[in-house]
């Protein structure tokens, strides 16, 4: 081999180790910036995680302070289970009733709710006419212990009649609504 051919295979050499130098670079290069880059997301979800988990801490702690209220609003609403059959209905409104020596006619299930508000929330009406005369006051009381009962059931309206005894009402009927969570 003589020097000039030297020359070439060695300037040669020199071309690819540059060349496979350079790829290398631009390789490694590649593996560095995919790799900020995962570190930046990383980095960025482990922000939000602490600001989920401080968000969330908060809410827990508003939980706790408040728990009197978190668990008077749970009974607002009626569990499916707790009236799961129009007799449960039928028996607590009696129960409420006989307490007061109120006899009852008739319970109406047929007219569907109007107007469900609540998306969650499930409304079943019912219509009550009570066996008259009825003193005034007796009335009320019955009426405030449907009231009483942290909307169960509501009272949606009244029709009363007056009575030859100005202290008693005949013939009372009564539109109700119990709510129903889903």
């Amino acid at each position: 081999m003589t020097a000039t051919k030297l020359r070439f295979v060695l300037l040669g050499l020199i071309v690819i180790l540059v060349g496979a130098f350079g790829a290398g670079a631009w390789w490694v290069q590649g593996l560095l910036a995919s790799s900020v880059a995962a570190t930046e997301r990383a980095n960025i979800d482990a922000e939000v995680s602490a600001s989920e988990l401080q968000q969330l801490k908060s809410l827990q702690k508003q939980l706790a302070e408040n728990h009197d209220i978190v668990e008077r609003a749970k009974q607002i609403a009626a569990s499916s289970d707790q009236y799961r059959y129009q007799d449960q209905i039928i028996k607590d409104v009696s129960d409420y009733a006989a307490r007061h020596g109120i006899q009852i006619n008739t319970f109406d299930f047929t007219q569907p709710a109007a107007n469900q508000k609540a998306a969650d929330a499930k409304k079943t009406s019912f219509n009550l006419t009570l066996k008259g005369p009825i003193a005034y006051s007796t009335f009320m009381r019955f009426l405030q212990d449907i009231e009483k009962n942290l909307t169960k059931i509501q009272v949606t309206s009244l029709n009363l009649s007056p009575d030859k005894d100005p202290n008693k009402i005949s013939n009372p009927s009564l539109s109700l609504e119990v709510f129903l969570k889903s």
